[in-house]
């Protein structure tokens, strides 16, 4: 299994790599410095003889927290190492004191929105060509609350 850690500024280029066979849209590297500064804690990396997945997500107030981007390179999808990172931000949600969690997926993106499912978020609504390719994207959130505190 991959090991899970925090990002490291020498590892943008592969970061870099992975979002560009991952996604449509370009992250710049202003962009991901940019994330990591505002929230260094949440920024997350598998490896596995080098960086083989990420995990974005910024903390926007005192009790949200956003997933930005999960990806993991295609040569180590379906092992479980996005599963992993998300599980590993999610645990570092709740120690910061996070109660929910927001992200948006493509509506067309079957895996994402299965492993999201999985990891108990839900889809509360969507947004109309969210991406710059005109496709809507599905809003997902989850609680971070413990059971008993939502009654």
């Amino acid at each position: 299994m991959a090991i899970i850690r925090r990002f490291r500024v020498d590892d943008l280029r592969r970061v870099m790599d992975i979002c560009e066979v991952s996604f449509k849209e370009k992250y710049t590297a202003e962009f991901l410095l940019s994330c990591f500064d505002i929230s260094p804690e949440h920024f997350l990396v598998a490896e596995k003889r080098g960086v083989v997945g990420i995990i974005l997500g910024i903390k926007c107030f005192n009790s949200l927290g956003r997933i930005l981007i999960l990806a993991v390179d295609p040569n180590f999808r379906g092992r479980g190492i996005g599963e992993a990172l998300a599980e590993v931000l999610l645990k570092s949600y709740v120690a910061s004191g996070i109660e929910e969690v927001r992200l948006e997926a493509r509506i067309t993106n079957y895996i994402a929105l299965n492993l999201y499912e999985k990891l108990g978020f839900r889809i509360v609504g969507r947004t109309k060509n969210y991406y710059k390719d005109g496709e809507d994207a599905f809003i997902l959130l989850k609680s971070l609350l413990p059971v008993s505190a939502l009654d």
